[in-house]
C-alpha cells in the first residue's frame, strides 16, 4: 500500500516521505500503482491517485544523473545518498540498479512507438514496467514526452516526476531538475 504526500517539491516531499518511516517510490512502483488506479478509479484513493498524476507531478526516486561525455546514469535512489560523480561509473559496471544511457536518444514529444523503444525510457522504468507504461500512454492518448532538460556541460542530478500533461493529455516522464518551486507529490510506499 502507500499513502499521499504533498502538495511540495521534490525535497519537501521526500524528507516528509523518510519522516514518515515510508519507502520513497521508484518510477516502477508508481507506474504500478496507476495501473491498479486505472483499474479502480471509482475508488477514492486511486480516484485522487489519478487527479494528481494528470494535474501535478508524481515526484519518484528514480534519478538521472547526467555525465556530459557520455550520457545518463538512471538508478532508484531508495535511500537518498549523494553518490559522487566520479565514482558512478562503478556502480554501473557492478549493480544492476544502475543503469547507463548513452547519448543520442530521442527526447520532447514522439510517436508511442518512439516512446516505447526509447532507451532513456526503458532504463527509467525498467524492461519489465515497459508494457504497463504502454497501457497508461495508451489510455490518455496523447503524444508521449521524454524530457531530458538539455545535455549539461557538467555532471548534474536531476530528479524526476510522471505526469499526464493536462493540456494535451500526454504522458510525460521529467528530468525536473533539482525539483525546486515544481509543486507536486509522492506516493510514500508502506514498507
Amino acid at each position: 500500500m502507500f499513502e499521499i504526500i504533498g502538495p511540495g517539491d521534490y525535497q519537501k516531499t521526500m524528507q516528509e516521505v523518510y519522516l514518515m518511516s515510508l519507502q520513497k517510490p521508484t518510477s516502477s512502483q508508481i507506474i504500478s500503482i496507476l495501473d491498479k488506479a486505472l483499474e479502480n478509479s471509482e475508488n477514492d484513493l486511486y480516484k485522487k491517485v489519478l487527479d494528481i498524476f494528470i494535474n501535478k507531478y508524481l515526484w519518484t526516486c528514480t534519478e538521472h544523473i547526467f555525465l556530459p561525455e557520455d550520457g545518463v546514469i538512471i538508478y532508484d535512489n531508495l535511500i537518498g545518498k549523494i553518490l559522487p560523480f566520479n565514482k558512478l561509473k562503478k556502480f554501473v559496471e557492478k549493480d544492476k540498479n544502475f543503469r547507463f544511457v548513452p547519448f543520442g536518444f530521442k527526447t520532447g514529444n514522439m510517436s508511442l512507438e518512439d516512446f516505447l523503444s526509447n532507451p532513456l525510457v526503458i532504463n527509467h522504468f525498467k524492461e519489465d514496467s515497459m508494457k504497463i507504461v504502454e497501457k497508461i500512454a495508451k489510455h490518455f492518448k496523447g503524444e508521449p514526452y521524454a524530457s531530458a532538460l538539455c545535455y549539461p556541460k557538467q555532471s548534474e542530478r536531476k530528479f524526476c516526476a510522471i505526469l499526464i500533461d493536462k493540456n494535451t493529455k500526454s504522458f510525460a516522464l521529467h528530468g525536473a531538475g533539482l525539483g525546486i518551486g515544481k509543486e507536486g507529490y509522492s506516493l510514500g510506499i508502506t514498507k
